[in-house]
């Protein structure tokens, strides 16, 4: 019989190498955690997603985005947020891998009924496994979320350029009632720019943007309310200065969202970014 150090590999040949007991810790409490979660809609489908197209991987995020154009339905392709650590007895381990709470609060946040029913939040679809890498072997967590028609905030503008004033209105309300939504549930989003805003087409009005990108959304309860919270580094350069720190003041934190809109809404109203007609560095 196999024993720990055959299986998960020797710790002491590799000092990176994860422990087979640490993969299966993380892998009991990832499953038992989802045992927990009303409605989510799991499935063992296990595909290679390395080489999908990235969308995203920012440094400080927990999460790299993909897009997989295979599985979508009807010509539409699948945004895929691969957690950025594997949960594989084999997975080599790394300084920076994000925690598993990061992965946790991502699922809590998007399967909570109230943010499924938002129209300008963003929706989990399923949680599946994709294989990162075979050697070593690192199966990782992946969250499908819904697909954007029209793609990001920067993605739509470059291919729609006749926007009525009209629409341009609706997109910055849009954007104004998922961001209201979340400060009167104690949520700041903490990391509002053009990637984190998805255009989709709209019975009515032919347009709609949500709200997507919450890995670095701080919750603040109002029960117990710190002077200082932690943050992760805001995407620059659409943050506040006030950001660029690791504690922001508890006041602050819902404050700091208010720039990164009011540049999302210059941007939508003119249809151009606002750091190619300003120095605003």
């Amino acid at each position: 019989m196999a024993d720990a150090s055959s299986i998960g590999g020797d710790a002491r040949s590799d000092p990176h190498a994860r422990s087979w007991q640490e993969a299966e810790n993380d892998l009991l409490k990832y499953v038992t955690f989802l045992t927990q979660v009303p409605e989510i809609v799991l499935d063992d489908e296990l595909n290679p997603v390395r080489n999908l197209p990235l969308l995203s991987d920012e440094p400080n995020s927990s999460f790299s985005v993909r897009q997989n154009i295979l599985k979508g339905e009807a010509g539409q392709s699948q945004v895929l947020k691969v957690f950025k650590r594997s949960l594989s007895s084999k997975g080599v381990a790394s300084p920076n891998d994000p925690p598993l709470g990061d992965l946790q609060k991502q699922i809590n946040f998007l399967s909570c009924s109230a943010v499924v029913s938002h129209e300008n939040l963003t929706t989990l679809e399923r949680i599946t496994w994709g294989v990162h890498s075979h050697e070593p072997l690192e199966i990782r967590p992946i969250l499908v979320m819904e697909r954007a028609m029209f793609g990001n905030l920067d993605e739509f503008q470059d291919c729609v350029k006749d926007v009525s004033w009209t629409t341009r209105k609706a997109l910055c309300y849009d954007i104004c009632s998922g961001l209201e939504f979340l400060h009167a549930h104690g949520i700041a989003h903490g990391d509002l720019n053009p990637s984190h805003v998805l255009i989709s087409r709209h019975g009515e009005r032919e347009y709609l943007a949500k709200l997507t990108g919450f890995s670095k959304s701080v919750v603040i309860s109002s029960s117990n309310r710190p002077r200082k919270v932690s943050v992760r580094p805001y995407s620059e350069p659409w943050c506040a200065l006030e950001t660029r720190r690791e504690e922001l003041r508890t006041d602050w934190i819902f404050l700091a969202d208010i720039f990164p809109l009011g540049l999302l809404m210059w941007k939508i109203f003119v249809h151009k970014d606002p750091f190619s007609a300003f120095d605003l560095t």
